[in-house]
This record gives structure tokens, sequence and C-alpha cells, in this order.
């Protein structure tokens, strides 16, 4: 005894191309940071702004050394550098 089946309808499934290169060195182009992060963080009682392993814009007030962190960054970006400014030591968060 067959049983009747009715026809299947055949749907068309899009094929991803193929990386241009290998999984392995994809990671190792995105292991490259995009962007410049400026960290605003608070040192021997002193905040100050960290980039690349220098500091710069220290002061006393938390909201100054924001300032010269966004200051530089808005120079960065007028140069086509993206980044982006971190902020540790706030709502009771201590830096590292």
């Amino acid at each position: 005894m067959m049983l009747f089946r009715p026809e299947r309808k055949q749907y068309f499934q899009k094929t991803l191309p193929a990386l241009p290169c290998s999984c392995a060195n994809y990671m190792k182009m995105r292991a490259v940071p995009d962007r410049a992060v400026l960290t605003v963080t608070r040192h021997e009682g002193v905040w100050r702004v960290e980039h690349e392993g220098e500091s710069f814009g220290h002061s006393a007030d938390k909201e100054i050394a924001k300032a010269a962190a966004n200051r530089h960054a808005r120079t960065m970006l007028d140069g086509g550098r993206a980044c982006e400014v971190r902020v540790f030591g706030e709502h009771g968060f201590k830096g590292l």
C-alpha cells in the first residue's frame, strides 16, 4: 500500500560567499584595535588621561580631566582616527 505524499515545494537557499581568508587570518586582522582608547583614571589623588602609555591632562577635578580627554579625542576624530573615551572611578568604582 502506497501512501500519497504531496509534492514538496523547493525553496531556493542562498549560499554565502566564502571568506577571502581563513578564520585564523581573520582573527589576526581583528586583533589590531580599530580605535584609540583614552582612559580617564584617578591615580594618587589626581585625575589623569592615559593614551598609549602616556598620561596628560592631570587635574584634581575629574571634569577638567574629562574635558582634556574629550578635547584630545576631538582632534583625533578631526584627523580621521576613531577613538573612545572611558572614565574609571565613577559611581564608586575604582580605576585600575
